[in-house]
């Protein structure tokens, strides 16, 4: 059994924990109206007492008030909060919690059209050199956009270094990319530029629910400086550094600890980064095509650009040929056809990539219409106003309406007869 003065620093203890004890609050001057509800969350409408009077209430008269002991709320109590911290904090255990983030390497290709595709993947001072390399042959080659993906699991969060790496490729010297802000330090740590750009073309971004940590930080900095689209989905609204304790061999705190802010002072931490077009893959197919391009070697191109089924055509005709007859052969005699399965595809790229096809379309189409429009208007300009009437050298039709030759006139005005 437990003591009167036990039961009342459990008590006290736990009150405090679920509901906080603050100093500020209680000096504060009463508002006329309480606060309005978060999300709609009926709890957020309850003050100290009525929150305190429905726990009295639930341990003196709930069906089953035996099972509320103070270690079952507690418990109840911590779950709670850490769902309302969402991705600010978590319990995490030792063999069943989750999966480390696998850590890829720098991918990069050429996928033709001016198109370059770079997608970092391990977050290292290392493979910010790479990264240089690559953008400086894109460079070299004549692309003038470049598609950088940063939907990739960061397996270093919190490192935001390798994220400023990254962006003094593409941001001007002397700014500030972004800065570390902690509660427990009184200066935020700040990242800036100290060269110029090596990449001074087109940059799209590519993310998604993955995109935390320097991914997410660094594509916040980009859409500042470089006004970049973003392609795919929200991003995680994780761009923080965590501090993990163990509570017991088995399992630990994890919460955050400080958030990186971009330049423009937006913070990103549950909030995210919406991209301007909409674009989904599973992550288990997306996964699928890094590790295929990454392990064997594979162009990156087959799966963002589609491979259609041969069709019988003017062409064909002309040859005497007939391309569908393999496969409807095949197909009546009951074989597998390679296009009965639908392809791997990433198509958070290949939605890039027909964006970038349309707009250029439509900027050539425009240009056309301009030329021609400028065309027509110099050539208005070159041909005389009163074209069609008779000059003064008398070029022009001398008969009359009725098909009798008009009279000449003199230099005074005088007709000539």
């Amino acid at each position: 059994m437990f003591s009167r003065f036990q039961l009342a620093s459990a008590a006290f203890l736990f009150h405090a924990m679920l509901i906080g004890l603050s100093s500020a609050q209680d000096d504060a001057p009463p508002s006329e109206e309480p606060a309005p509800p978060n999300d709609g969350r009926p709890a957020d409408a309850l003050e100290q007492g009525q929150l305190q009077e429905a726990f009295r209430l639930l341990q003196s008269r709930y069906i089953r008030k035996s099972e509320l002991d103070f270690l079952q709320i507690n418990r109840a109590a911590l779950e709670g909060l850490l769902a309302r911290l969402g991705s600010g904090a978590e319990l995490v255990t030792k063999n069943g919690g989750e999966a480390e983030a696998k850590a890829y390497s720098l991918f990069s290709e050429v996928l033709g059209g001016g198109i370059a595709y770079l997608r970092p993947g391990a977050w290292t001072v290392d493979e910010a050199g790479e990264a240089a390399a690559a953008v400086d042959s894109f460079a070299e080659g004549g692309a003038k956009t470049l598609v950088l993906d940063l939907r990739a699991p960061d397996p270093n969060p919190g490192n935001f270094g390798a994220a400023a790496q990254l962006l003094q490729l593409f941001c001007p010297a002397n700014q500030l990319l972004f800065k570390v802000v902690s509660p427990n330090e009184e200066r935020p740590q700040l990242f800036i530029s100290n060269r110029e750009p090596r990449w001074k073309g087109e940059v799209i971004l590519l993310i998604d629910r993955e995109t935390a940590g320097n991914g997410e930080i660094a594509a916040a900095a980009l859409r500042h400086y470089l006004g970049c689209m973003a392609v795919g989905e929200t991003s995680a609204g994780r761009a923080v550094q965590y501090q993990e304790v163990a509570l017991t061999p088995e399992v630990s705190l994890r919460f955050a600890i400080a958030e990186a802010v971009p330049p423009d002072g937006e913070a990103l931490f549950q909030k995210g980064i919406a991209p301007e077009l909409a674009a989904r893959v599973d992550p288990g197919e997306k996964h699928k095509v890094f590790a295929l391009c990454e392990a064997e070697g594979a162009s990156l191109k087959t799966y963002v650009i589609d491979s259609e089924r041969p069709h019988l055509n003017e062409a064909a005709l002309v040859a005497g040929t007939n391309p569908e007859l393999p496969f409807y052969i095949a197909r009546s005699a009951g074989e597998a056809l390679p296009f009965d399965k639908a392809p791997l595809q990433d198509r958070v790229i290949q939605s890039a990539l027909d964006f970038l096809t349309a707009r250029n379309f439509l900027k050539i189409e425009k240009n056309a219409a301009g030329s021609e429009a400028n065309g027509k208007g110099e050539a208005e300009e070159d041909s005389p106003a009163d074209a069609g009437e008779p000059t003064e050298e008398g070029d022009g039709d001398k008969t009359e309406p009725d098909g009798e030759p008009k009279p000449e006139e003199k230099k005074g005005g005088l007709k000539k007869l």
